[in-house]
């Protein structure tokens, strides 16, 4: 599988969940939520997890919601 095909499975996953979760406040509720989901539910969206400020954070996650915010799909 090429980089662009995971990069583009991981925002389409992204996508549902932001749309399936209707309305997330923040970008941090965003980090949190996408990271409990992979530790206590087991579902993984593909992004790596680093101890940070504010707990959890993913820096390609961050990248993600910029991208998805660039091409105007999310907020």
């Amino acid at each position: 599988m090429e980089v662009e095909e995971i990069l583009s499975e991981k925002l389409l996953k992204l996508l549902l969940l932001i749309r399936l979760a209707e309305k997330i406040e923040g970008k941090t509720k965003l980090q949190k939520m996408v990271f409990l989901g992979k530790e206590e539910e087991g579902i993984d969206l593909g992004f790596e997890f680093v101890k940070y400020n504010y707990g959890p954070y993913s820096f390609e996650l961050t990248q993600a919601l910029d991208s998805l915010q660039a091409i105007e799909l999310i907020d």
